[in-house]
């Protein structure tokens, strides 16, 4: 277990005290995937972040309260998030939802989600990847 930035890391789920901002690159479960911190809820409790991998942009929402992280609990469609930097009306959208505006609160799928493992961070910032 490491001290990063005043947080400890958990090799195992769930991750203590460790709450990346937007601008923060995070890895899970020891992949080499990296996926960029793009936007938070006025509360804290969810993070979106993106990454690019297989030719397309993918999505996870980050649940500090339970402890999970996967897609938001959607039927039908998806957010439309496509872009893996800079402002995307779609994240900011998702963040109102997520965060009990339109439609009235949404969360991280039931079906969908995983523990979060933290592996790897890297804050805005930093030169290098602090690692567990």
């Amino acid at each position: 277990m490491a001290a990063i930035y005043g947080f400890r890391l958990s090799k195992q789920p769930p991750f203590e005290g460790v709450h990346p901002a937007p601008g923060w690159r995070v890895r899970f479960d020891g992949k080499r995937t990296t996926w960029l911190a793009r936007a938070a809820t006025r509360d804290g409790r969810y993070l979106i972040l993106t990454a690019s991998f297989f030719g397309a942009v993918h999505y996870t929402i980050l649940d500090f309260v339970e402890n999970v992280r996967g897609a938001m609990d959607i039927v039908g469609y998806g957010l439309g998030i496509d872009t893996t930097s800079g402002p995307d009306p779609a994240i900011d959208k998702a963040i109102d939802m997520l965060h009990g505006g339109r439609g009235g609160g949404w969360e991280v799928s039931a079906r969908n989600r995983v523990a979060v493992n933290i592996t790897g961070l890297r804050p805005r910032d930093a030169q290098a990847w602090e690692t567990p």
